[in-house]
């Protein structure tokens, strides 16, 4: 956008002030309140957990492209990871170490704000690694 910024004298005459007139970008960043995050009902101990965060502008349209500051924090301090996938959405991962109740908090935006329904809330449970089973017996070709 173009920006013409005069001041007008009694005679009716406009003056352009200095630097006028001036070009602003303007940009809609994402609403935090209506973002969401997705992720596994029942994540497993010890195993990666994959949560998305999915963007949407003020008018609840998803947002398109990446580059919001993103912050995560997990009670008990466990570390994350976030990606921006530079189409609106971040994954954030992160890898439970024991069966607890955990608080995802994810903040986004220019201050940081909390999300819609932030913090999530996760339960990882103990169970057998899926990798590291094995099946034997009778019938089992």
């Amino acid at each position: 956008y173009k920006i013409d910024i005069s001041v007008s004298k009694p005679d009716d005459v406009h003056t352009p002030i200095s630097g006028s007139p001036f070009t602003i970008n303007a940009t809609i960043h994402p609403d935090p309140s209506k973002c969401t995050l997705t992720g596994p009902k029942s994540p497993i101990v010890g195993l990666p957990v994959d949560l998305t965060l999915h963007t949407f502008l003020p008018n609840g349209e998803p947002h398109t492209q990446g580059g919001e500051p993103v912050e995560v924090t997990i009670s008990g301090e466990v570390p994350s990871k976030v990606e921006d996938k530079s189409d609106g959405t971040y994954t954030i991962q992160f890898v439970p170490p024991k069966e607890d109740d955990y608080e995802v908090d994810v903040k986004l935006g220019v201050p940081l704000k909390s999300i819609k329904d932030s913090p999530y809330k996760l339960h990882p449970e103990i169970r057998p690694h899926p990798y590291k089973s094995v099946a034997a017996g009778r019938g089992l070709t």
